[in-house]
């Protein structure tokens, strides 16, 4: 696991996360909720085999925007596959809320069931994100972005995104992510009031950070996509 796995993950959901990255070896993806006492939001993580065309996180983050899901902080990691090297396999954690009169609430029973069901069936390929989306699906209005950097360090590219907050903003991230062929390798997600700050860890198709001239061409090309 890195380091910002460590750093970010209390120890209680260290054992279960573990408990995921098993059962996700032999039944295919894994959906966990969790919801501590008192908590106002509910923990959902999802461990499943990574494909081979970059997309995963915006197929699942799709999913919950369709859902009417409100992601308040996501961690992303990719990771090797323990007993087969060649596949990856991706461990995210958001923290979820509906909306309930104007304010965050945790998930209901029913709603988990219902998120559970709908993306095993995007992950599986069953469900196009796109259908979900309906009427979602359609040219946006341009993000407020208030700085989006792209910096190539030792093993990966580190992006940077803050911007304002409204709905989709995860997704559109992911999706521009993906049409650029970047792999995530590790992500944070943070939304503080009306403004979201993310940070992400990427790679080439091959595996490899982008050179600094590249860099640059990116975060123009992120900028034109959002």
């Amino acid at each position: 696991m890195p380091d910002l796995y460590f750093v970010n993950t209390p120890r209680a959901r260290m054992r279960r996360d573990w408990e995921s990255l098993e059962r996700v070896q032999a039944d295919g993806p894994d959906f966990a909720f969790y919801r501590p006492p008192q908590a106002t939001l509910t923990e959902f993580t999802i461990c499943a085999y990574d494909e081979a065309q970059p997309g995963l996180l915006a197929k699942v983050s799709g999913a919950l925007l369709a859902l009417n899901l409100n992601v308040h902080t996501a961690f992303l990691y990719t990771l090797p596959d323990a007993h087969t090297p060649a596949r990856r396999m991706v461990l995210a954690t958001f923290l979820l809320g509906e909306t309930y009169r104007g304010r965050p609430k945790p998930l209901e029973a029913g709603t988990e069931e219902q998120t559970r069901r709908v993306l095993d069936a995007v992950l599986r390929g069953h469900t196009d994100v796109r259908d979900l989306l309906g009427r979602r699906w359609r040219p946006e209005a341009p993000l407020e972005i208030r700085a989006l950097t792209a910096r190539s360090e030792e093993n990966t590219t580190l992006i940077t995104l803050q911007a304002r907050d409204n709905p989709g903003v995860l997704f559109r991230m992911a999706r521009a992510l993906a049409t650029l062929e970047l792999n995530i390798v590790q992500g944070q997600v943070n939304t503080f009031e009306s403004a979201v700050d993310d940070i992400f860890y990427v790679t080439d198709a091959h595996g490899q950070p982008l050179s600094k001239r590249a860099s640059l061409r990116i975060g123009a090309k992120l900028r034109a996509l959002l």
